[in-house]
């Protein structure tokens, strides 16, 4: 029996470790797109500001950068993303522009028996949803 590890979160902690530990890695050596490093904070902006928030930026970016990587979404386009293990316990994700949309595709999940995040990538926050079999 495979173990789904969406199952195991029950706290806005436990969101923030699983979403840290899947997206928030160093990226090395990797050519973006010239409109997708248009979008980055300036660096002149990051100066100015709290050193705090300048750090919630570059996380924001860093995952926003491996999600890029490894799933081929900008969500700067697609700011609602569902991630979710299927049957194989291949890891997806499923790319939506509206929250509506996301939450209808996450319902559906849960009622299949697929657990699955919505995670909500905007302005200063990174918010999470888990959507599991009850």
């Amino acid at each position: 029996m495979k173990i789904n590890s969406l199952k195991l979160l029950n706290s806005d902690e436990d969101f923030s470790k699983f979403v840290d530990a899947k997206f928030d890695k160093p990226v090395e050596h990797f050519i973006f797109p010239e409109k997708f490093d248009s979008r980055r904070t300036p660096q002149s902006f990051l100066k100015k500001v709290e050193p705090v928030e300048a750090q919630n930026i570059i996380k924001r970016e860093r995952i926003r950068d491996n999600i890029y990587i490894n799933y081929k979404v900008d969500i700067f386009e697609y700011p609602f993303i569902v991630y979710y293990e299927n049957e194989y316990r291949s890891e997806k994700i499923e790319p939506f522009k509206k929250i509506e949309e996301s939450q209808k595709f996450s319902n559906k999940l849960r009622s299949l028996g697929v657990s699955c995040l919505l995670i909500m990538i905007m302005n200063k926050d990174i918010k999470c949803e888990v959507y599991k079999k009850q």
